[in-house]
C-alpha cells in the first residue's frame, strides 16, 4: 500500500493498517507480536563484547601516545576520540532496537506502526557508521604514513596512502549524502506513510557502495602487511568484510528488510570493532613495554609457581615410607675373614651398627651459677721513676719554667 492510498483511507482502516503485520507473513504462518522468535539475546552479548574491545584499544592506544611514548598526534587526539563517540552513538542505537523489536525478527511478525521506528533507529545508525568509518579509515593511512614513511622516505607507498585516505573520505561523504537526501520530504527516510513524497531508487547505488567499500577495505589490510599479519587479524577481516558484503546484498534484495537488518547491523559493529582494534595494534607493545601491571602480574604468576613448587616438595618429603623389604638383614649372619688364621666369627651379640653418619654426643647440661659474689681479688700497683743527672740537667737547660719531674 502507498502513502497516498493510506491516507485515503477512514481512520478505522488507517488504524487497522498500523496494527497489521509490515509484511504479509507467507502461507501457513501466523504474525506473532508478542513474543516472535528471535535472537536478542545472542545480538545484546555479541555487541557488548564488542563494545569492551574497542573501549581497551582505545585506552591502550591513548595510553601509549600520551604516557608512553608521548607522541601523540592529531588522529589520536581528535580524530580516534571523535571516531569513538560516534561508535559509542552506534552502539546506543543498537541497544534500543535490541529493546523496542529485537535482532532476527521476520518483518511479519513487526506491527506497521512500529517500523517508522525501527526505520528510525537505523537512519540513525546509518549516518553514525558512516561518519566513524570515515574518520577510522582516514587515520589508518595517515598511520601506515607515519610508521612506514614517516619523512617520504618510500613516496610511493605515502601517495598510495594519501590516495586512499581521499577515496574513503569521499566515499562516506557521499554515502551520507545518499543517505540523508534520497527522500523528499525529508521524513520519508524512516516514515513510509508520509503522502506526496518522493524516493530515490537507492538499491544500486549502495550495492556498489558495499563494492567499492569492499575494494578500499582490502587496499588497507594489504598496504601494511607486517603489522597486518603480526596482529593476525587480515584473514578474519577479509572473511568478515566479505560476509558484510553478502549480508548487504540479502538485505537490499529481500523483501525481509528487518529480519536481515540485524544480521547486517552485527557485521557493521565487528568492522567497526577491527577498524579500533587494527588502529590500536601499533601501540600495544609500547604501552606494555615495562608496565607495572605486566610487572605486577609476572611477579605474582612467578611467585605462584615457586608456591606451587614448595608444596609439592614438601608433600613429597612427608610421604609414607615404603618398608625396605629389598634390603637384605645384615645382622646375625657370619663373615668369612680368612681360610687359615682366622675362624669363622659370629656378630650375633654385637649390637648392630647403624648406617649413616655417627650422632653427634648429647650436650651436658651446664649447671647454672649461685647468685652473689663467688670470690674477689685485690691488687696492689707501684710507679717509680729513676732518672740519672745528666737527663735532668738536659731537661732544666731545655725547659728552665718547668720543675723537675723528680719533683712531682
Amino acid at each position: 500500500m502507498s502513502a497516498d492510498q493510506f491516507s485515503s483511507l477512514s481512520p478505522a482502516d488507517q488504524q487497522a493498517v498500523l496494527n497489521g503485520p509490515a509484511l504479509a507473513p507467507p502461507d501457513g504462518m501466523l504474525s506473532n507480536f508478542v513474543n516472535p522468535p528471535n535472537q536478542t539475546t545472542m545480538a545484546f552479548s555479541a555487541t557488548t563484547l564488542c563494545l569492551v574491545a574497542s573501549s581497551l584499544a582505545v585506552i591502550i592506544r591513548l595510553y601509549s601516545r600520551f604516557l608512553c611514548t608521548r607522541t601523540p598526534a592529531i588522529e589520536d587526539s581528535d580524530l580516534v576520540v571523535a571516531a569513538f563517540g560516534t561508535y559509542v552513538g552506534y552502539i546506543y542505537v543498537t541497544y534500543w532496537l535490541l529493546d523496542i523489536i529485537g535482532f532476527f525478527v521476520h518483518q511479519w511478525d513487526i506491527r506497521v506502526k512500529d517500523m517508522t521506528t525501527h526505520l528510525y533507529i537505523v537512519h540513525i545508525g546509518t549516518n553514525l557508521y558512516s561518519v566513524t568509518m570515515l574518520i577510522m579509515k582516514a587515520s589508518i593511512p595517515k598511520e601506515w604514513c607515519r610508521i612506514f614513511s614517516p619523512h617520504r622516505s618510500r613516496p610511493g607507498f605515502y601517495w598510495i596512502c594519501h590516495v586512499i585516505m581521499a577515496l574513503n573520505i569521499l566515499f562516506y561523504s557521499a554515502a551520507i549524502i545518499v543517505e540523508n537526501l534520497s527522500c523528499f520530504p525529508h521524513e520519508r527516510v524512516w516514515d513510509q506513510l508520509v503522502p506526496g513524497s518522493k524516493c530515490l531508487n537507492i538499491n544500486a547505488i549502495l550495492i556498489a557502495g558495499a563494492s567499492i567499500n569492499i575494494i578500499l577495505d582490502f587496499i588497507i589490510l594489504i598496504l601494511p602487511q607486517r603489522v597486518i599479519w603480526g596482529l593476525r587479524m587480515s584473514r578474519n577481516k577479509k572473511i568478515g568484510v566479505s560476509l558484510v558484503f553478502t549480508v548487504g546484498l540479502l538485505y537490499y534484495l529481500t523483501e525481509d528488510k528487518a529480519y536481515w537488518l540485524g544480521a547486517l547491523s552485527l557485521w557493521c559493529i565487528a568492522e567497526m570493532t577491527c577498524m579500533f582494534l587494527i588502529f590500536a595494534g601499533p601501540a600495544i607493545p609500547a604501552a606494555f613495554k615495562g608496565s607495572r601491571i605486566v610487572s605486577l602480574f609476572s611477579t605474582t604468576f612467578r611467585t605462584w609457581l615457586g608456591t606451587t613448587k614448595k608444596a609439592t616438595d614438601v608433600s613429597s618429603q612427608h610421604k609414607w615410607q615404603r618398608p625396605a623389604q629389598h634390603k637384605p638383614n645384615t645382622f646375625k649372619r657370619y663373615q668369612r675373614i680368612g681360610d687359615i688364621s682366622v675362624p669363622l666369627t659370629t656378630i650375633a651379640s654385637i649390637e648392630p651398627m647403624a648406617i649413616g653418619p655417627e650422632p653427634p654426643e648429647p650436650r651436658r647440661p651446664v649447671p647454672e651459677p649461685e647468685t652473689g659474689i663467688m670470690f674477689t681479688t685485690e691488687f696492689t700497683t707501684m710507679e717509680e721513676i729513676v732518672e740519672d743527672e745528666s737527663q735532668q740537667e738536659n731537661f732544666k737547660k731545655q725547659c728552665p719554667w718547668e720543675p723537675s719531674p723528680h719533683a712531682l
